[in-house]
């Protein structure tokens, strides 16, 4: 285990980065994990003999609502517990879950295997953003949350990759012999490859993290620390009622419209361009692994490069300014004559939703004190996630079956729905930026 320093309150620059590294190892597996569903739509489709709608909900449904529930359970948790430890048991049990996704021959197996992996994740990202602003010094956070935050493009780029090696390396069969496991349907191998490589990162953690010192405590007259209640937390946020509304009405608008992209544009160019699944994850891995990677670093950067400029807004100022890029070519992508351009649009989407990422987090956690963290953060990832992973998905497949009436219209619904998600966070962060400027004040 790297070297820490803490009899100060601080961590070595040596420990700092691995502890970086080890959380952004865990958040990879876990977005590798939460989107292999969104490139194997059909063949699963096919063997379990399903519709869109009820594909979004082992997609959406059936992670999100569990994955929400569980980060406000968790809430309290992770504001008063060992923090690297509940991270460890999140790693182990959604990395079983996914084993079990492998084994599942039933739509009913496949949706409680998902809400098994929901339920692990949701341990993960409030977590971990807890722990960073402990870790890092203020001026280093925004960048510290923009490294985490690429652990969903890298997830969900190798995500693709490995779905699409699927179609690549087994053809066409309904069926492949694997290693150990030994005969399995094509659609079910990608589980059995990513599902063991977290149990051991969950040992790791136990072994090698530690707990670093909260900081930005909330203290009574005396000095003395106090913890706060759920009550005090409502009132937290009643009290900062403008701020809190414009964020939990924008930030969603985004992730929502990124949810729907991952969950359907896939789908979308192997339907209009005949592309196959093996072509179509590349692509999709490599848009996600170049444009969107670019999208959270250069957001990270800027949200660091204007707080030391004095605007106290830059993490949502920033993240408007994606809302305003995203706007045109989700507007345009799904009429475009080739699958080039379309899939180009795709990934400037990606790379301007991007934004969203780290100054979403870091919008939150320098928002909330330090023992209403795991709360607040729970409470709007059970909005958030909701609204992001059952409504959009599920929203985009409605329409295509119920007002399209087509699954190749499966574009179109997406533009309509990330659209209107692009307009409401441009319009709601904007309207928010001096309420939060008031809220940062009274900290």
């Amino acid at each position: 285990m790297p070297e820490s320093n803490t009899s100060d309150g601080q961590w070595s620059a040596r420990y700092r980065a691995y502890f970086l590294a080890v959380c952004l190892v865990a958040g990879i597996l876990s977005y590798i994990d939460r989107q292999m569903l969104a490139l194997l739509v059909d063949p699963i489709k096919r063997d379990l003999a399903i519709s869109d709608t009820q594909f979004s909900l082992l997609h959406g449904f059936a992670f999100s609502f569990f994955y929400a529930s569980m980060a406000f359970v968790l809430g309290r948790w992770i504001d008063r517990g060992t923090r690297y430890k509940i991270i460890a048991a999140g790693v182990g049990v959604w990395s079983l879950a996914t084993l079990l996704t492998g084994m599942s021959n039933s739509f009913w197996q496949v949706f409680f295997a998902r809400v098994a992996v929901g339920i692990g994740e949701a341990a993960l990202a409030p977590t971990v953003a807890s722990m960073i602003t402990d870790v890092f010094p203020r001026p280093q956070v925004g960048r510290a949350q923009a490294i985490f935050s690429i652990s969903l493009v890298l997830g969900s780029g190798l995500a693709f990759l490995i779905g699409g090696s699927v179609g690549q390396f087994f053809g066409t069969g309904e069926f492949v012999d694997l290693p150990f496991i030994g005969t399995t349907k094509a659609w079910q191998a990608p589980f059995f490859v990513v599902g063991p490589p977290g149990m051991l990162l969950a040992l790791l953690m136990l072994w090698s993290l530690r707990e670093p010192e909260r900081r930005h405590l909330l203290r009574n007259e005396e000095g003395v620390v106090r913890h706060a209640s759920l009550a005090q937390v409502l009132r937290y946020l009643k009290d900062n009622r403008k701020t809190t509304i414009c964020m939990v009405l924008g930030f969603p608008c985004m992730s929502t419209t990124m949810y729907g992209i991952i969950a359907w544009a896939p789908a979308h160019v192997m339907r209009v361009y005949g592309m196959s699944q093996a072509e179509t994850g590349m692509w999709f891995g490599l848009i996600l692994l170049t444009s969107t990677a670019c999208g959270v670093m250069l957001s990270g950067w800027l949200i660091d490069r204007l707080q030391a400029r004095g605007y106290e807004d830059a993490s949502m100022r920033v993240c408007v300014f994606g809302a305003l890029g995203m706007l045109l070519p989700l507007a345009v992508f799904s009429w475009l004559p080739s699958p080039t351009w379309s899939l180009a649009a795709i990934g400037l989407a990606l790379f301007c939703c991007s934004f969203s990422m780290p100054s979403g987090v870091t919008t939150w956690q320098l928002f909330s004190p330090n023992q209403m963290r795991g709360r607040i953060n729970g409470l709007y990832l059970m909005w958030s996630v909701t609204m992001s992973g059952v409504v959009g998905p599920t929203l985009i497949a409605l329409i295509t079956d119920y007002v399209f009436r087509s699954s190749q219209q499966v574009g179109y619904s997406l533009g309509l729905v990330g659209s209107l998600g692009a307009v409401g966070a441009a319009v709601f962060l904007g309207t928010g930026l001096k309420h939060y400027r008031v809220s940062l004040s009274r900290l």
